[in-house]
């Protein structure tokens, strides 16, 4: 598979890329919007909605994790 800056090329369908992938994609491409976005995506063998669809997913993980409960002092401290 040839690579593009780390990320992979039209050559690789977007549901086999690694979620290292997929951020690296969010992070390239996450000022972009409209046609620049577009372009970007073609360019990396991608549609608007992959890297959208992605962000939601991470962003989802991030909230379901559990909230870690008040720290509280040692006895005897």
């Amino acid at each position: 598979m040839s690579k593009n800056k780390g990320l992979a090329t039209t050559e690789k369908h977007a549901q086999d890329w690694s979620a290292e992938e997929q951020l690296l994609t969010l992070q390239e491409s996450h000022a972009l919007t409209g046609e620049p976005l577009n372009a970007w995506c073609r360019e990396h063998g991608l549609f608007a909605h992959h890297p959208s669809g992605w962000r939601t997913a991470f962003c989802a993980a991030g909230k379901a994790a559990p909230i870690p409960p008040t720290i509280r002092p040692m006895k005897g401290k």
